[in-house]
């Protein structure tokens, strides 16, 4: 399957020993050379500490609202340690978690 979204490529590829990637690449996997050239490497800005310190609870909610911001970073929909941090708390409120 061809993943449609740069988040979706990061899910895939993201728990994959390098021998399997290669593989899949050499199998025609042509979208693994965006994780390999470039998604692999996306760090967010903000951590569990900026969340906790902006009002989220410990716990689940701080790995929910690090996803939303790591998949919207991933997708291009965020610029910026603040983009983030307002994504993340959205993404806490939205699953009833903060």
């Amino acid at each position: 399957a061809t993943p449609g979204s740069a988040a979706q490529i990061q899910v895939l590829a993201h728990d994959h020993v390098p021998a399997v990637l290669a593989m899949a690449r050499a199998a025609g996997a042509d979208w693994l050379d965006d994780y390999v050239d470039r998604l692999r490497h996306v760090e967010l800005e903000i951590d569990g500490y900026d969340l906790l310190e902006a009002g989220a609870p410990q716990g689940a909610a701080v790995g929910t609202g690090l996803n939303a911001a790591l998949e919207a970073k991933l997708n291009g929909a965020v610029d910026g340690h603040e983009d983030e941090l307002r994504i993340a708390l959205d993404a806490i409120r939205a699953a009833g978690k903060g």
